[in-house]
């Protein structure tokens, strides 16, 4: 483990295109699979499933990023007029608050209360901008990941052959099944994450453009890509709404968090079960433990892959514990 830890730190710029590429690869793995089993030959399938994707990419392009990239130039050139009008509501909201006699303790405790609530959105705003603009020098990375991930996913069942070869007779049968549970964590995981964060994104882009609320794409976008994080995604991704909301009126904020609101109980209780199901396999608890660990050590990367981390941590000592005790036996 320490020898493996080392490894990562020297690789450590090499490994988000890999992470990336690997990502790619479970996403598209399925259609692979299925073009395979319909005849043609894997090199085939894997490219005619890129150049699916790339055509419904060039169609996604010329429909929806024209909307996305007129809303994102109108959000950008008002935002010091948003934040204006956000600061003067804040400052309203503090005369009123400081106007109502309340007890010196629950004064005070509202008080600390209020000023940690504004650390917690400085620190998620600055935290956020610095992923986004992580993102953007990155983008060598983000054009070398699908060229790693075509070569990844032509050639997995060669890799799976010569790991199979390479592992001894008597321990094949525990590394195959480790590498299946494996497998169906990240899997079901990354698949279902990401078809659950568009769904969610469209629907809170469709919603809050029938209420007429600007930036509405852009906007779903966002609460699309936080929703990545489980538990603490659909709160951050509500923010920009409700703050562009508060420049109207309280109705307009009272509409936004309605939206979200329907929005998340429709992935709570019919897309999460059925597309994500408990494929992870972990409980709520450790689920959340991830997410502030993953936060505390990468920021916003991390509460998005601090559940798959864990849960091959899982994994890993499961079967670990497994063969110890096997081995003792022996």
């Amino acid at each position: 483990m320490l020898a493996f830890s080392l490894v990562l730190a020297a690789l450590g710029p090499l490994l988000f295109p890999l992470i990336l590429a690997v990502i790619i690869v479970y996403l598209t793995l399925p259609m692979v699979e299925l073009l395979e089993r319909r005849g043609l030959p894997r090199p085939t399938a894997v490219l005619t499933s890129y150049s699916l994707i790339a055509v419904l990419a060039l169609l996604a392009g010329f429909y929806v990023v024209p909307i996305l990239a007129l809303q994102s130039e109108q959000l950008i050139a008002n935002l010091p007029q948003l934040f204006n009008t956000l600061e003067k509501a804040v400052q309203s909201f503090h005369a009123h608050y400081r106007g109502i006699q309340f007890p010196d303790t629950l004064r005070a405790a509202g008080d600390e209360l209020l000023a940690s609530a504004r650390q917690a959105a400085r620190t998620l705003a600055h935290q956020a901008v610095q992923g986004v603009m992580g993102l953007l020098g990155h983008a060598f990375s983000m054009l070398l990941a699908p060229v790693l991930a075509y070569y990844i996913t032509r050639d997995l069942p060669y890799f799976k052959q010569e790991l199979y070869a390479s592992i001894p007779v008597q321990n094949r049968h525990g590394v195959v099944q480790f590498l299946g549970e494996l497998d169906q964590a990240l899997a079901g995981f990354f698949r279902g994450q990401v078809i659950v964060g568009l769904c969610v994104g469209g629907l809170i882009g469709l919603g809050l453009t029938l209420m007429g609320l600007p930036y509405a794409w852009v906007i779903g976008l966002l609460a699309g890509v936080f929703d990545l994080i489980p538990y603490f995604g659909p709160v951050i991704g509500a923010v920009p709404a409700v703050a562009v909301a508060a420049t109207f009126s309280p109705w307009t904020v009272a509409y936004a968090v309605a939206v979200f609101v329907v929005a998340n109980q429709v992935e709570g209780s019919v897309l999460s079960p059925r597309i994500v199901g408990r494929r992870v396999g972990l409980h709520p608890l450790a689920v959340i433990l991830a997410v502030l660990v993953g936060q505390r050590f990468l920021g916003l990367a991390g509460m998005i892959l601090g559940v798959p981390a864990l849960a091959t941590l899982r994994i890993v000592f499961r079967h670990a514990l497994r063969y110890l005790a096997s081995s003792r036996s022996r």
